[in-house]
């Protein structure tokens, strides 16, 4: 019995705050005034000649649209690198971590630099099976770090976006 009162109480504050967050004239980033519109459909995304960098590329369109005339122009260059982590008693590796850093810069129509910084991440991929389930494996990793890096880079953008 005691449990309901806590529940009730949870479900009342989860109310009071999202009631006061209305009210405080919270907008979703990707609404129609979102400072995610600023650069929706109006930015170009140029990117290193890899993998990584055409996933990347890949998933900032995806979030950000593609622009048909660029107001902005949003550079990401990567640095990726392999360690094995796990090796087992015979001097294998069993577990291989991949760790991704991505230096960007978004600049205005003029040059202006608007943002620009580095974000980093890490993922990690077993070596043990197939050769076909570690090429899959190692596959799906970079596309993981590649999907980090770019929401990273995203959330660092809108962020710089609150000052335009």
């Amino acid at each position: 019995m005691s449990s309901k009162p806590n529940a009730r109480v949870t479900r009342r504050t989860a109310l009071l705050g999202l009631t006061a967050l209305a009210g405080c004239g919270f907008e979703p980033v990707y609404g129609d005034r979102g400072m995610a519109s600023v650069f929706r459909d109006h930015t170009a995304y140029i990117t290193d000649d890899s993998v990584v960098g055409y996933r990347i590329a890949q998933r900032l369109t995806r979030r950000l649209g593609q622009a048909s005339a660029p107001t902005y122009a949003l550079t990401v260059n990567t640095t990726i690198t392999e360690n094995n982590v796990a090796i087992d008693q015979n001097d294998k590796s069993t577990r291989v971590t991949v760790i991704g850093e991505a230096t960007y810069s978004l600049t205005a129509e003029n040059g202006t630099v608007i943002d620009s910084g580095i974000v980093d991440n890490f993922t990690g991929y077993s070596t043990t099976g197939s050769i076909v389930a570690i090429r899959a494996a190692e596959d799906d990793a970079y596309d993981r770090l590649a999907v980090a890096l770019a929401d990273q880079v995203i959330a660092r953008v809108m962020a710089a976006a609150a000052s335009l």
